[in-house]
């Protein structure tokens, strides 16, 4: 059954290429929602430049910005818009579907199917959103961090439980994104060593070195959930892929890489027997803390919620 849905444009100058992207998103919208419930949507807002895309996240949540860090900068966006009820609320660049616009301004499907794969992603983030806050109630109501460690701990445990079952179940959506998640995954890990040195070096802030320290381990795992969920949608056994025995194994990355792809594929099975048990998600927060141990910086809670941060080398 067809919902009606609200679409919001801006910095759109022509109108007539507003209406019929709005409309071909309210389209693909409703195909999709005839095969898996993304109901809980009640919103897509589209900024045609990146400028209006920003103002728009800004706009609807004072600090909410783009994934922007130093392998990848974000084009579309996900996010719960209301807890109470479970709605949702899609954010679009346009260069995030600009197969979409240059299809409708000068009829060019080049990047068409580039589009279809990123409008199908957020479009999946919507279900998979829905799918854990039903299974894991507690996740929006009882379970609250209690210090800066938690709340770290499950910004990670969420991302990257989001991207795999997201990135599964739109692998055969439009443009086959194996070979781009490669290349990010591939320059995440290269570029890991320097840029937790970086993160390292100022120690005014425990706090903020956390954090900073946190945040590459985190891009790293939660790149490696994408390419882990295209492999399962796509049916691939990483483990025969070029990338993972010309890269992945050779690297001091691939036992944590191993030990994620069983954490999430537990997580998966744990679904699919309805075995909706905490700790299955909190295997992701160990590999987190082992790669922090693996940078040289050991973090304990204390009794009373504080954190304590040292740096061993």
């Amino acid at each position: 059954m067809e919902r009606s849905l609200s679409v919001s444009l801006k910095g759109f100058n022509d109108e007539s290429l507003a209406h019929l992207v709005g409309n071909s998103l309210l389209s693909s919208f409703n195909e999709l929602n005839q095969h898996v419930d993304i109901s809980r949507l009640e919103q897509i807002s589209v900024g045609y430049s990146d400028e209006d895309y920003i103002s728009l996240l800004s706009e609807f949540r004072d600090g909410l910005d783009r994934t922007n860090d130093s392998i990848a900068v974000g084009a579309g966006m996900t996010v719960i818009s209301n807890p109470t009820d479970l709605s949702f609320r899609i954010f679009f660049s346009g260069i995030g579907i600009i197969g979409l616009i240059k299809k409708h301004y000068d009829n060019d499907e080049s990047l068409l199917a580039s589009s279809i794969h990123t409008i199908v992603h957020e479009f999946m983030h919507v279900y998979v959103g829905t799918e854990l806050y039903t299974n894991y109630p507690e996740l929006l109501t009882t379970i609250t961090p209690k210090n800066l460690h938690e709340e770290l701990k499950w910004k990670t445990i969420l991302s990257c439980w989001d991207e795999y079952r997201v990135c599964t179940l739109c692998a055969n959506f439009g443009e086959n994104p194996c070979e781009s998640y490669e290349g990010i995954l591939k320059n995440a890990l290269s570029d890991f060593d320097h840029n937790i040195t970086k993160a390292k070096m100022n120690r005014s802030d425990w706090g903020i070195l956390l954090k900073k320290v946190y945040a590459e381990i985190h891009g790293l795992l939660k790149y490696s959930s994408y390419y882990l969920g295209t492999c399962k949608g796509l049916e691939i056994n990483y483990l025969d892929t070029n990338f993972y025995n010309e890269i992945l194994s050779n690297s001091w990355f691939a036992p944590y890489f191993n030990q994620l792809e069983k954490a999430l594929s537990a997580i998966d099975k744990g679904f699919d027997k309805e075995d909706n048990d905490i700790e299955l998600l909190l295997e992701i927060s160990t590999i987190l803390v082992e790669l922090s141990l693996h940078t040289g910086v050991l973090v304990q809670e204390k009794p009373d919620n504080s954190v304590w941060v040292q740096l061993l080398f």
